[in-house]
């Protein structure tokens, strides 16, 4: 199926580019290795009763879970793009941009959701814009969010952040 190409195609690139500026290895990765990872699930999760892009459980875990599903919505919101026959379903299939974007939405959280795994605090969950740790990048119809998180706009690690990554992984990252 060429749309789950794409999507991993572009989840690959962001989380690539999330780690660009520091010496570790990124790429799709199998289970029980334990490297740290990001689990791209169907369904919905929600904390606190809202419904969340991702989560990871605590710092010093190595898997986070990343949540299809409010990536697929939140990117057609973010483009906008509206499903409401079946035959808007099936056309939306062939949409390179939003299978694109879906998947951009996927690495950027993974991104997220790894700096969950090593770091409490460190400015994630901040109220930053057009960064990964920002609290608010992944619903792009939240008051303070942008469609950035899905590949429309600029997007890095604030710079408290950044440094707290650079620091973690001087040298590269050895478990």
């Amino acid at each position: 199926m060429q749309h789950r190409k794409l999507q991993r195609s572009a989840a690959l690139a962001a989380l690539k580019k999330a780690f660009e500026h520091f010496a570790v290895t990124v790429d799709e990765g199998s289970p029980n290795t334990g490297d740290h990872r990001a689990n791209v699930l169907n369904g919905i999760e929600l904390s606190q009763g809202t419904p969340v892009c991702g989560a990871t459980d605590n710092q010093g875990v190595t898997d986070s879970r990343v949540r299809y599903e409010l990536h697929m919505e939140n990117a057609q919101f973010a483009l906008p793009i509206t499903l409401v026959t079946l035959q808007d379903a099936q056309n939306a299939l062939s949409n390179i941009t939003l299978m694109k974007a879906i998947g951009t939405g996927i690495g950027n959280t993974a991104a997220h959701e790894l700096g969950h795994q090593f770091f409490i605090g460190v400015g994630m969950e901040d109220n930053s814009i057009n960064t990964y740790n920002g609290k608010l990048g992944c619903d792009p119809a939240q008051a303070g969010s942008g469609p950035w998180n899905y590949g429309f706009g600029p997007i890095s690690w604030e710079a408290v952040t950044f440094t707290a990554w650079a620091n973690a992984l001087v040298g590269g990252y050895h478990r």
